[in-house]
């Protein structure tokens, strides 16, 4: 009879050790699926940005000149917010006094500051840094767009005699040429770099 328990007991034992152990392989699983859902998904994004300014870089470079035109800057917008995750801020120049979409774009630029991290922290190559760095500039530059066009409304509104406004307006024009110069900058370092075929590496389960 006490070998019986004893068989018994030793049984439960290895059911409870072999359940453990499937446990621990299912987690593991779960968290690999999980990384390679962030990776992927964050790789997308960003990949989505670097074509967008690739393939409209001499479109954009005119901001990189601080005397660029009001229709200028319009235009540079409307095409940084093609790509799907910004469509939903496409028309917001056409809105920017609207608290509605004000809102809505800050929770935009607030996705990419997280996105930056969220690239450092998955990815935690060198490759990750300039990539973050270039998430970082398209919403920068993107802000600033939206900063000036604020500014340049209220200016034309109060009439062209607002000294604030025209130092306002001034300053967004340098900000807005610095971040788009440094966001093109960017693009050119991942490509020299080859910074996406040393992130694409690491999607994997």
């Amino acid at each position: 009879m006490e070998i019986v328990k004893l068989i018994i007991s030793i049984l439960t034992a290895l059911t409870a050790v072999i359940a453990l152990v499937i446990s621990i392989s299912q987690i593991k699983e779960s968290n690999r699926q999980a990384l390679f859902d962030r990776r992927l998904k964050a790789y997308l994004k960003i990949r989505w940005m670097f074509e967008n300014v690739n393939y409209f870089e001499k479109e954009y470079v005119v901001l990189q000149d601080n005397d660029f035109t009001n229709e200028q800057l319009l235009n540079v917008y409307e095409k940084m917010t093609l790509i799907s995750p910004l469509s939903s801020i496409r028309d917001y120049l056409q809105n920017v006094i609207d608290k509605k979409y004000i809102e809505l774009f800050r929770t935009k630029i607030e996705e990419l500051k997280e996105l930056c991290e969220e690239i450092c922290l998955i990815f935690k190559d060198e490759e990750a840094h300039v990539l973050a760095d270039f998430v970082f500039y398209y919403g920068e530059t993107l802000l600033w767009i939206c900063n000036y066009e604020l500014d340049y409304r209220i200016y034309i509104r109060n009439g062209s005699n607002d000294d604030k406004y025209i130092n306002r307006i001034n300053n967004g024009k340098y900000m807005v040429s610095n971040n788009i110069n440094h966001l093109i900058e960017t693009a050119k370092t991942i490509t020299k770099e080859n910074a996406f075929d040393s992130i694409r590496k690491r999607i994997k389960l």
